[in-house]
């Protein structure tokens, strides 16, 4: 057994989660799990998603160098009071709180993906307490990020902000979704086939639909990272 898989059981001791609970974290099945202890490697995008929910360091995970926990002082609650109270009953007026949300210097391509390898705040977004409690979504499993392409017009535009729901990583057809194929990071519409197959679909008509075999599902080189639950446009 490698290093890498050790520092991961470690993780699993100190979080009290199984394979099954890593395989829901990281959007892959039961079996690609599996085969990252039976061949001592773990694939970066699955490592960092890993971190990501756990709140470990991915350079701690990968090589045993650095502080072994997350810096997660990038989300935090806001003193923001709300500025948008019209919105609002005045049962929630008196109880609303805001948490801020980094924005993420990462592109997730709407055409044929891209490869990001750096995770850096560039601003941080207020959301609703209220909000997140009522779509059920934790704040500690969003993040914000950009897109960019065509493939997703007209509901996605080159530029938009969305936020991802890490936690949510079952398909529900017609959702939109952050995807990994192999390390390359997509939105896209999903749809769960009958024989098991997954439809990866644009908006676009000028882009062909994609098809995902079971074998890329298993393997691990096809990821769900979360869906889609906010978007932010300029029109």
């Amino acid at each position: 057994m490698n290093d890498v898989i050790q520092r991961l059981n470690e993780i699993m001791i100190n979080k009290n989660i199984k394979q099954v609970d890593l395989a829901k974290i990281t959007g892959v099945t039961n079996q690609a799990v599996n085969n990252w202890f039976k061949r001592n490697k773990i694939s970066i995008s699955s490592a960092r998603m890993i971190c990501l929910s756990t709140g470990y360091s991915l350079e701690w995970l990968l090589s045993g160098k650095g502080n072994k926990k997350m810096d997660d002082s990038y989300i935090s609650n806001s003193r923001l009071k709300p500025a948008t109270c019209w919105e609002m009953s005045n049962t929630e007026k008196n109880s609303i709180e805001f948490v801020t949300v980094p924005v993420l210097d990462i592109e997730l391509s709407t055409g044929h993906g891209v490869i990001n390898n750096n995770e850096t705040e560039i601003y941080t977004l207020p959301f609703s307490a209220s909000t997140l409690k009522r779509e059920g979504i934790h704040f500690d499993q969003i993040r914000v990020v950009r897109v960019s392409g065509d493939s997703m017009n007209p509901r996605l535009f080159d530029g938009d902000t969305l936020s991802i729901d890490m936690a949510d990583n079952r398909i529900k057809d017609g959702k939109i979704y952050a995807i990994r194929i192999r390390e390359s990071q997509k939105v896209k519409v999903l749809i769960q086939n009958l024989d098991g197959t997954i439809t990866v679909r644009s908006f676009n008509p000028k882009f062909k639909d994609e098809i995902i075999n079971k074998e890329q599902i298993e393997s691990g080189e096809f990821a769900i990272l979360g869906r889609v639950w906010w978007i932010s446009s300029i029109i």
